[in-house]
């Protein structure tokens, strides 16, 4: 009896988590409307666009370090291109990824060289063109664990949610360029008005849930089993008691090439039947 009510419930919480797993695979997916949006684009500063004449060393978290001056201090209301200030990330002349901190406790602009070859955003990733783009966290979450918010924009396509910006406020989307387009080409690419909606995400059951489902699933596997290996074997049922399955031999019908189907038909039953005519 406590096993018959075991295997039920075992059987009931299975049927329960699948259902779950159903609704958080098909009936959560699909995109929910977030309004219209302005989307900008945004690039990466290059230091080789920026003339040679003035140049700073040991800028504020650049230590032995010298760099051009308009490639790091360049901001808003100068002639393009725009600085390391004003575009949150830039690559020197020697390919070395500098990237914006802000200012300190002392109100200096400081700055910080990458480790990596890559422009890392707020989620932790890497900068990628056709990928990343930039939000107000307020509106759109930014993921530093898991997989990121995915977007699908107006007049871009999809996109993820990886990065953030002092200039992004409410419904604005700066989608990352990298080094593809020059700072006046990114500029020729603001939409107004634009749709953006954000993809549904999976039910995902808790960590500690889907232990307790392994758990499940083996005991119930388990308990299966053991009930098949008790249940007495049944009596084999023979189609033809006339004739020992083991003297059989194979219908000569599949030996020979397609011919007519009556022939096939009736040859084979004469044959494996036993029949005499």
């Amino acid at each position: 009896m406590i096993d018959n009510l075991w295997l039920a419930f075992l059987i009931f919480f299975d049927i329960a988590i699948s259902i779950l797993r159903y609704l958080g695979a098909f009936k959560l997916n699909g995109y929910d409307d977030l309004g219209q949006f302005k989307i900008t684009a945004y690039v990466l500063a290059q230091e080789a666009d920026f003339p040679e004449e003035r140049k700073t060393r040991e800028a504020c978290g650049l230590k032995d370090k010298e760099f051009r001056t308009d490639f790091l201090y360049r901001g808003k209301g100068n002639p393009p291109p725009l600085g390391v200030i004003t575009q949150g990330s830039g690559i020197s002349v020697d390919g070395k990824y500098i990237h914006y901190q802000g200012k300190n406790s002392k109100g200096e602009l400081c700055f910080k060289e990458l480790e990596l070859d890559c422009v890392v955003t707020k989620s932790g990733r890497c900068a990628e063109v056709g990928r990343t783009v930039a939000v107000d966290p307020e509106v759109i979450e930014v993921k530093e664990e898991g997989e990121s918010i995915e977007l699908l924009n107006e007049g871009v396509g999809i996109r993820k949610a990886e990065d953030i910006g002092d200039e992004i406020k409410e419904n604005d989307i700066d989608v990352y360029y990298g080094v593809t387009k020059t700072w006046q080409e990114a500029q020729k690419l603001t939409l107004h008005n634009k749709r953006v909606c954000k993809k549904k995400e999976k039910l995902i059951l808790p960590k500690y849930l889907s232990t307790i489902v392994t758990i499940l699933h083996s005991s119930l596997d388990k308990h299966t089993s053991s009930l098949s290996q008790t249940r007495p074997a049944e009596p084999r049922q023979d189609a033809h008691p006339r004739q020992d399955r083991s003297s059989r031999t194979l219908p000569l019908f599949m030996k020979l090439k397609p011919s007519t189907t009556y022939f096939k038909t009736t040859f084979a039953r004469n044959t494996y039947m036993g029949s005499s005519g």
